[in-house]
């Protein structure tokens, strides 16, 4: 109780006082008074939630504003209370006293809380700097606003603060040493280097960063070093059992780490950020992946290996605990949460390195790389690291552990016991690891659709009811595009191809409201998903994902060996969506959504004709959609009523008992998807932002429609099914359908050509969206979270931030 008072004493100090005014006659009693209020902060023994609550983003904020030079004393001093309660061997290992480790966490969580408005800072200084134009003495630098972290030039320019050499001790404290002999410190000279003391500044954080993640016993228990206990998670299968106070410190850790190199990437553009000045990420990258002698590539140091296995063991091996744990997030869920946006953050590391700035050191005895070397492209040293896993039986643990990990909130979601077990928060950046995973290693992809993995088939589940449940969320539609990506290379697999024809209930997908009486195959729940993305009203945030989701399918019907009348007429339902003159009129490349439905569908009765007897039915059944897509002319009105599906939807659904569950889902003709077109039955012209169809457009529409396989089925299946009605005077669909399955199908269209398999293939502009979307990610969760680290950041240009989320 008594240090909350001293807390916000310090606080209240650091808003109203400046810090480099206390005593100008004499710098060593000046230096006291700061040492002596930023310890109100660093030894308070505030439990993380109670510092964030009583040092609040908007606190750091009035200091930034009122006294910026307060932020850089304040930087400096947790940098020297880091620096000497650390102590590295010989053998670069890192020590700490077990009494200085209340300390570090308090450093760190006041280094969560500051330095993403100390890194806007001086991204707004460069920023302000770069429209002023180059000074007179080609600084870059505007003198009359110098930056937060300008502020600490004034603290190691003191003879006390940086020590000389062993041959110049013995000189006096008012001597300065002279250019050649002084010791790498921010000297007038380097403030004339654009960021110079900004760089040296942050990559001291970063040197302290690496440095703790390996230090015992804070992210180590004790004698671990010695005893060879170096990385946190060893194996993949049993997490190693360490003290609270252990998991407490590597969460800490990581949140810093996450929140500096979140706002450096939050500040910059998709489009910029992988050429932009990150000061503190470059930095981190020099320590953990320098360049190699030719200055031509990057090799990762023990210190990233280790560091790697251990996030990634860290995630592989967590379980989530009970409902005696969920009363609150306890340490272990957090160290899951920072371990998974740290990796996210390390495979984001920018590829290109920045022009030649100076890096300096600003703590004494720590070295820094001096010079960066200009235009050397990065290879993704920690892709790389996530590519290099080989073991199948790594793999299979792997697989399973993510799948368990995204299927938990599906699970507390459904669960009838309220707090039963620990909900997994960050599945949608578990599924972005997931994705770098697939995409990274191309043996793991091979090996999840094998038979070891059930060819992929419990990744599905879950990732279509991911999907089913956040098509709605405007918030959600990442996580739609990213799940879509990862079936997309799925779908490029034979075996999971294969595999889709195995038989589900709806035990399978609790999360699809499918009907307790039905029985299908995977690839029915897939066409479902689909469908409900494609054609349901609401979704029309999901057109860009139209391509995609349908190309899924085009992937995988070939080897699809029947489906359901359910997927049948929901099949023709989007054929009959996509082709007609609302959508079809509304933009010049909208056909491509009906060809890739009329490609499905040749897939199916082209290939596996024999068994799809329930959509031969649904073609013929609906054989007039067919036929107009065919017939289909410019300034021809639409022959269909708007709404005569809707007076037809409970003849659609009388099918069976499944069926009838399954009412068809009606798009109006003003539904949200197609606003901006309008249709003119008068004048037979569609108009969409300022684009007309014409005549030759229709032809090569025409051309490109693959409808001749479907109207050849339609020919010669139509007399065939006439004949049986008359024949048995039986016009109920039961036995129509049944006659198709014992009617052989041999003969009526074309032999198929080979199969074609539509790949995944990376693109900057892809490229671009998952480093977007990972950084909005990790603002979005971290603002979620009770501490609100980027509350009061007004330069985000990564994302666009629509509204501020409550916690």
């Amino acid at each position: 109780a008594e240090s909350k008072p001293r807390f916000r004493e310090s606080v209240q100090a650091l808003k109203s006082l400046n810090l480099l005014a206390l005593d100008e006659t004499d710098d060593e009693k000046e230096a006291v008074a700061q040492e002596s209020l930023c310890r109100g902060l660093l030894s308070s023994g505030l439990s993380p939630e109670s510092l964030f609550t009583w040092f609040s983003a908007d606190d750091v904020k009035e200091i930034r504003q009122a006294q910026p030079a307060n932020l850089g004393v304040l930087v400096f001093q947790v940098l020297s209370s880091i620096a000497k309660a650390t102590e590295v061997d010989a053998t670069g290992n890192t020590f700490t006293s077990r009494g200085d480790v209340p300390e570090l966490m308090a450093c760190l969580r006041v280094l969560s809380r500051v330095m993403p408005h100390v890194v806007e800072a001086e991204w707004q200084q460069t920023q302000h700097a770069e429209q002023a134009g180059l000074t007179s003495d080609g600084s870059g630098l505007s003198h009359n606003k110098p930056s937060v972290l300008s502020y600490l030039s004034n603290e190691f320019q003191r003879p006390a603060a940086v020590p000389a050499p062993e041959d110049q001790s013995s000189l006096p404290d008012d001597a300065a040493p002279s250019q050649e002999d002084a010791p790498r410190a921010p000297s007038d000279a380097l403030h004339a280097q654009r960021g110079g003391v900004a760089f040296g500044a942050l990559s001291t954080l970063a040197s302290a960063l690496v440095n703790l993640a390996f230090c015992e016993p804070f992210t180590v228990p004790a004698q671990g070093l010695q005893c060879g206990l170096r990385v946190w998670a060893p194996s993949m299968t049993e997490p190693r059992l360490v003290p609270v106070e252990t998991t407490a410190a590597r969460a800490e850790l990581l949140r810093c780490l996450v929140a500096t190199c979140t706002a450096e990437a939050l500040l910059n553009s998709p489009q910029s950020y992988h050429s932009a000045r990150l000061p503190f990420t470059h930095a981190l990258l020099n320590l953990l992946a320098p360049l190699n002698a030719n200055a031509s590539a990057r090799q990762a140091t023990e210190t990233a290996v280790d560091l790697f296995t251990s996030l990634f063991n860290t995630v592989i091996c967590y379980k989530p605990g009970g409902w005696w744990r969920n009363i609150s997030k306890d340490v272990g869920s957090q160290l899951l949460d920072y371990s998974i946006h740290a990796m996210l953050v390390l495979l984001d590391l920018p590829n290109q390195n920045p022009s030649p700035k100076l890096w300096t050191s600003v703590i004494p005895g720590v070295e820094m790389q001096t010079q960066q070397p200009q235009g050397v492209e990065e290879t993704g040293v920690f892709k790389q690291l996530l590519g290099s896993v080989s073991d199948p039986r790594q793999f299979k643990i792997i697989f399973y552990s993510m799948v368990e990990l995204l299927n938990n909130p599906l699970i507390v979601m459904h669960s009838s016991i309220m707090q039963d077990r620990q909900k997994v928060d960050s599945y949608p950046e578990l599924l972005v690891l997931l994705w770098r995973l697939l995409d990274c290693n191309s043996s793991f992809l091979a090996y999840v659709s094998t038979g070891e993995c059930q060819h992929g088939m419990p990744l599905l589940a879950v990732l279509l009811q991911h999907i089913y449940i956040a098509r709605n969320d405007p918030s959600k539609i990442g996580l739609v595009q990213n799940a879509s990506y990862i079936l997309l290379l799925l779908s490029s697999r034979r075996d999971f191809a294969v595999a889709l024809n195995d038989p589900v209930t709806t035990s399978n997908y609790p999360c699809l409201e499918l009907p307790s009486s039905f029985h299908g195959r995977h690839v029915d729940a897939l066409v479902h998903v689909v469908f409900r993305c494609v054609v349901s009203p609401g979704c029309e945030r999901l057109v860009p994902l139209y391509t995609t989701l349908l190309t899924v399918l085009l992937n995988v019907t070939p080897y699809s060996k029947t489906i359901s009348m359910h997927s049948s007429e929901r099949l023709m339902k989007m054929l009959e969506v996509f082709s007609s003159r609302q959508v079809l009129l509304a933009a010049p490349k909208n056909y491509q959504w009906a060809k890739l439905v009329l490609m499905i569908l040749n897939n199916l009765v082209q290939y596996q004709i024999d068994g799809q007897y329930h959509l031969t039915y649904a073609v013929v059944r609906k054989s007039d959609i067919v036929t107009t897509v065919a017939t289909m002319e410019l300034k021809q009105p639409d022959t269909i009523p708007p709404n005569a599906d809707t007076a037809n939807a409970d003849e659609d659904a009388t099918e069976t008992d499944d069926e009838a569950q399954f009412p068809d889902v009606d798009i109006p003709p003003d539904a949200a998807v197609f606003k901006g077109t309008k249709w003119s039955a008068s004048h037979g012209t569609a108009t969409s932002q300022g684009w007309e169809p014409d005549e030759t457009w229709m032809r090569t529409v025409k051309a490109e429609l693959p409808t001749s396989v479907l109207l050849l089925l339609i020919q010669r299946l139509v007399p065939i099914v006439e004949a049986f009605v008359q024949r048995t005077n039986q016009t109920a669909d039961n036995a129509v359908v049944e006659f198709l399955r014992n009617t052989t199908m041999v003969g009526l269209v074309p032999s198929p050509p080979p199969i074609m398999v539509h790949r995944y293939a990376a693109s900057a502009a892809t490229e671009q969206w998952m480093s977007a979307y990972t950084w909005g990610l990790l603002y979005l969760r971290h603002q979620e979270m009770p501490h609100r680290l980027f509350d009061g950041l007004d330069s985000i240009r990564m994302v666009r931030v629509l509204s501020t989320r409550s916690s």
